[in-house]
């Protein structure tokens, strides 16, 4: 309180005496330096915001300039974007069976995906499912997971039943088809390889594989700067680069690294020659 000053301004709906003298009684209470600030009524709401761009209105003045250019060029808040029926069941679900941080990374993975599915043209309702849907078996225990595994005929080879953290990606795509009515193989596919990658991965699997890499949330590891850039450039070097990472990563923690992660890299850097 004695570092800085505070400013408290109205905002519509507020009690503006009542304000006041809270203020006044913080200041003598706490020696602070809290202005109070009367300004016109202005009620804007993130609802209101999100409606209007769903119709097309301008938003103009209602939010900073670069939030304006950030969600039209990514097309947040479009009829693409959110008329997806399922998202707010998934959700809902999701947000009872993760963890608060596993829950955040999820919707950056979600809304990433979604992100890069426009960027190359790939189905946006997919790719934002899929991200949802990503690791939705990813807070069992190691216990849990390998029950499961049997549960629904998952395939443990021996760097599974090894590492069982890695069975989630696996176990997600049987639970996202199972618990989650997802049909779509190729949001199945997604969900499947989004640790490992594979041979000739298709497009949504590459964009869900460095969306789980480069959300937001993502803590920095080296190399994230690198793979955020490749990422709107050039989806194969991303997914190169992050296989590249993903590898030296087990490596230096003496990780057994599964046979798919290996194929995968070394399929896309034989098809990048071939193309050369």
């Amino acid at each position: 309180m004695s570092m800085c000053e505070f400013v408290a301004v109205t905002r519509p709906g507020y009690n503006s005496s009542e304000l006041k003298k809270t203020v006044n009684s913080l200041n003598e209470s706490y020696r602070g330096r809290i202005t109070f600030l009367e300004i016109p009524a202005l009620s804007i709401s993130s609802t209101d915001i999100r409606h209007r761009v769903l119709s097309g209105q301008t938003i103009k003045y209602l939010v900073p300039s670069p939030v304006e250019e950030y969600i039209l060029k990514f097309g947040l808040y479009s009829p693409d974007f959110n008329s997806i029926p399922e998202a707010d069941a998934i959700n809902a679900r999701l947000h009872s069976v993760l963890t608060p941080k596993r829950y955040k990374h999820t919707q950056g993975v979600a809304e990433e995906s979604a992100k890069l599915a426009k960027r190359y043209g790939a189905d946006i309702k997919k790719a934002y499912t899929a991200g949802l849907l990503h690791d939705c078996a990813k807070c069992f225990t190691d216990g849990e997971k390998l029950k499961l595994c049997r549960a629904y005929g998952v395939e443990l080879d021996d760097v599974l039943k090894a590492q069982p953290d890695l069975t989630h990606s696996f176990l997600g795509a049987r639970i996202a088809e199972a618990e989650y009515g997802i049909r779509d193989k190729d949001i199945l596919n997604a969900v499947a390889y989004h640790t490992t990658g594979r041979e000739n991965m298709s497009l949504l699997e590459k964009i869900v594989f460095i969306a789980d890499l480069i959300e937001p949330n993502r803590d920095y590891y080296k190399g994230l700067d690198k793979i955020r850039k490749l990422a709107y450039n050039n989806i194969d070097d991303a997914v190169i680069s992050g296989l590249e990472r993903t590898i030296e990563y087990n490596r230096e923690r003496k990780r057994v690294i599964h046979p798919l992660g290996i194929k995968a890299l070394e399929y896309l850097k034989e098809e990048k020659n071939e193309q050369h």
